[in-house]
């Protein structure tokens, strides 16, 4: 499911590697700013979307399912939660472009 979300350009902003507004992959119909909206003076940007983050009940819930689909081994939660973070962290970071 894509969602409708305006992106920017991130010129010229120093906030662009954390803004989700620049880093999102945009699928299908496009949209974004004519200008970014970037307060080079003040350092601010009213239109900052923070980046989505793997919380720990995401990492939680994907190392349970591991868990389960291995047979719920009693002696690698460890391994399982490892997993879990890996592959969450790889999941949200295929939907980003680099930061750069």
């Amino acid at each position: 499911m894509s969602i409708d979300l305006t992106l920017c350009s991130g010129l010229g902003c120093t906030l662009r590697g954390s803004c989700y507004r620049y880093r999102a992959i945009a699928h299908g119909r496009r949209s974004s700013f004519a200008t970014p909206p970037f307060v080079a003076a003040t350092g601010t940007c009213e239109q900052l979307l923070p980046l989505p983050v793997v919380t720990e009940d995401d990492v939680r819930a994907r190392a349970y399912v591991l868990w389960d689909a291995d047979g719920r081994p009693e002696d690698r939660a460890e391994e399982h939660w490892l997993r879990a973070e890996a592959e969450l962290t790889d999941e949200l970071d295929a939907r980003l472009r680099p930061a750069g």
